[in-house]
């Protein structure tokens, strides 16, 4: 069953925090999130559109399970953890 919700506790305020460290740190966070972003994004897409195209075919065994199970996109969605509606919401441009 997939999580939808992830809780975070919030961390200890430090003693001392300096606000450029903090505009710096966050800088390259924001720049490897919108990356992480789009590369997730397009990760769904391709696999949502290979599975919608070819995933109905048995016989191509990347599209197959073992037992010869057709694989779906919400089978795909499953096994990342990611909630179907969500993945779809995630997916759009």
């Amino acid at each position: 069953m997939t999580q939808d919700l992830m809780l975070f506790q919030h961390p200890s305020l430090p003693d001392i925090w300096d606000y450029k460290e903090s505009v710096e740190k966050m800088k390259r966070l924001i720049y490897k999130w919108r990356n992480l972003t789009r590369d997730v994004a397009n990760e769904l897409w391709t696999a949502r559109e290979n599975l919608k195209q070819k995933g109905g075919k048995p016989f191509h065994e990347s599209y197959s399970s073992k037992n010869g199970q057709v694989r779906t996109w919400s089978n795909y969605c499953e096994e990342i953890g990611v909630n179907l509606n969500k993945a779809d919401y995630m997916d759009r441009k």
